[in-house]
């Protein structure tokens, strides 16, 4: 039986495409109505281990466009190597470490992309020089381990903030209540200004470790991390009594996720309260379920996200040695002649000129410069108010400085 057979209409063919839109990218404007000309320093993607040498960071504007790609800016106004990265990839088994800048300055990366680190970010100090008569070298942002003893060279106390004095325990300290005599706690939860740690002081025949570095990431998009980040001061020869404290690690990013590890202890093999570095998490989503010694800070990130020292933030340094003008941005260099000051035929008494800015002085603060010579124990000293307001002001002090190398320290603290 023949079944009738009905041809169906023919119509035209159609290719259905269905077009998904992706989500939007979750950014963070770090600086929102800010040209900081994001990405000029590249992709960094090592492959195998990498140093980031310092030392090339031509001097400029932390936002401007370098000469040469790679080698980030050095602010002397920041006190900081800022590096503005398209992204950054540390595979796993790379380890990345630092060259010091001439000026130590601490480690900043602005990435216009994601942060992705699976193997090892170091900016740890150094261990202790054994009788070598040179100081250890901080990771970059710290300060350094008081100089092993030499020949007709005595002991010599750490530098920094909190670095081991000539008394009781000479290890460094920066963040934690401590005991030490010699030293105390200084910075905030939200490491800003981004400093790194102290040195410890030397004792006969070892020196001091040094401190750990500073170091900031802030990426417009993700951090993730599985493997690690260290900013470890640097080991004392045997109990860590001679130790440098431990640095900073701050990280801003829209999303942090990993289950690695950032470390800010005394150093690679001890941890203390009094000697740790600080360890700061500002971030609006993922989840971190990795491990951070010590327990970091955390907060939402600021809108927007406050990266550099408020222009109006309290601040103090040393103008003036025995009538001579110290550099705009000083060194604290100790190969002689290259260093900040060079004073001949100043026996007696030294007039140390500071200027303090946004401090209403003299009115419940207080200002101390602390004198650290290459060979002996250091002293401290009140400076005494002279003239200003609270915009600006000047403190004097006369002190007998000792022959050779010395180191000044100016500290202002509210009481």
């Amino acid at each position: 039986m023949r079944v009738p057979f009905s041809p169906l209409p023919i119509f035209g063919a159609f290719l259905l495409f269905i077009v998904l839109s992706a989500p939007a990218r979750a950014t963070l404007d770090l600086f929102p109505g800010e040209s900081w000309n994001p990405g000029t320093d590249g992709v960094l993607a090592p492959s195998a281990n990498y140093t980031v040498d310092l030392s090339l960071a031509p001097t400029g504007n932390w936002n401007s466009v370098p000469p040469t790609s790679g080698y980030g800016v050095y602010d002397p106004e920041k006190r900081a190597v800022v590096f503005k990265y398209q992204s950054v990839y540390i595979p796993t088994g790379v380890t990345v470490t630092f060259k010091n800048h001439v000026s130590r300055a601490s480690v900043v990366w602005l990435v216009d992309g994601n942060v992705d680190i699976r193997g090892t970010l170091s900016v740890n100090g150094s261990a202790f020089e054994n009788q070598t008569g040179k100081y250890s070298q901080p990771g970059p942002g710290g300060f350094r381990g008081g100089a092993g003893q030499l020949q007709t060279l005595g002991t010599s106390m750490g530098l920094g903030p909190g670095g081991g004095g000539d008394s009781g325990n000479r290890y460094g300290v920066y963040s934690g209540n401590t005991t030490n005599p010699d030293a105390s706690s200084y910075g905030n939860e939200q490491v800003i200004p981004l400093l790194g740690g102290s040195g410890g002081g030397s004792s006969v025949g070892y020196g001091g470790g040094s401190g750990g570095g500073a170091i900031l990431i802030a990426s417009t998009e993700s951090v993730s991390l599985t493997g690690t980040i260290k900013a470890n001061g640097g080991a004392s020869y045997s109990d860590n009594q001679l130790a440098g404290s431990g640095g900073a690690v701050r990280i801003i990013t829209d999303s942090y996720s990993g289950t690695g590890y950032v470390y800010s202890n005394c150093s690679d093999y001890f941890t203390s309260d009094q000697r740790n570095g600080r360890i700061r998490i500002e971030n609006k989503t993922g989840t971190f379920t990795g491990t951070c010694s010590p327990v970091a800070s955390r907060s939402l990130p600021g809108t927007p996200p406050l990266i550099w020292l408020p222009a109006t933030y309290p601040s103090v340094k040393v103008t003036s040695i025995g009538g001579v003008n110290t550099p705009a941005s000083p060194m604290s260099r100790e190969d002689f002649p290259n260093t900040d000051v060079n004073l001949t035929g100043s026996a007696g008494l030294v007039t140390v000129l500071a200027e303090a800015k946004n401090m209403p002085a003299p009115v419940g603060w207080a200002v101390r410069l602390r004198i650290v010579p290459r060979s002996g124990g250091d002293s401290s000293t009140a400076m005494t108010y002279v003239s200003g307001n609270a915009t600006s002001s000047i403190w004097k002090a006369d002190v007998a400085l000792p022959d050779g190398l010395v180191f000044l320290q100016v500290r202002a603290s509210k009481q």
